[in-house]
């Protein structure tokens, strides 16, 4: 039996619903701020289907990233998988929500391990 932990947490960011859209739909762009994202690995550099690989030196472990949803304007789901040297977790997923409040955005990130 797979045990699944949730976590969710919620941060206002100071960026009109638009902006924040900008971000979050470049998916290429976290690698500029993340050291253990690589540059996107797909054909594509949005949308369903679109790849990064994942290396966690620290640990000597990996992962490859897709993304299985995209509601433009709305949120963008990863899923994590064929995680190396990561035992205890089978795969992950990370529901990114934007929620317009005026001019600013409500940012939900909502992961799930199993």
């Amino acid at each position: 039996m797979s045990k699944t932990t949730t976590l969710q947490r919620a941060i206002e960011v100071n960026l009109t619903p638009a902006k924040a859209w900008h971000v979050l739909a470049d998916s290429g762009l976290i690698c500029h701020r993340h050291p253990a994202v690589s540059p996107v690995t797909s054909t594509q550099h949005e949308g369903a289907g679109t790849t990064r690989h994942c290396n966690f030196n620290i640990m000597d472990a990996s992962a490859e990233e897709r993304v299985v949803e995209w509601n433009t304007g709305r949120n963008v789901k990863i899923e994590v998988y064929e995680l190396r040297k990561m035992p205890g977790i089978a795969t992950t997923t990370m529901d990114l929500a934007l929620e317009p409040k005026g001019e600013k955005t409500l940012l939900t990130a909502t992961m799930s391990t199993r």
